[in-house]
């Protein structure tokens, strides 16, 4: 996720990168409070293979939803 303004970066990054110095960042893991609830993206693709053939990715969606349903 790039191009977002700082300001839109005020949630959690899990995952990022920066590129060229400070002006170019993004992130691949975001967490963002939204009105009551929160919003957790990513930009892995994690359904990309079987559950079964990489247990990483299996194992990094399991934690975003735990992450997601978190108070």
């Amino acid at each position: 996720m790039a191009g977002l303004r700082p300001w839109e970066f005020q949630g959690r990054v899990h995952a990022g990168a920066v590129i060229g110095w400070v002006h170019k960042p993004a992130a691949f893991i975001l967490e963002k409070r939204l009105g009551r609830g929160k919003l957790v993206a990513t930009t892995f693709r994690l359904h990309q293979e079987a559950a079964d053939v990489d247990p990483l990715a299996t194992t990094l969606y399991d934690g975003l939803l735990a992450l997601a349903t978190r108070p």
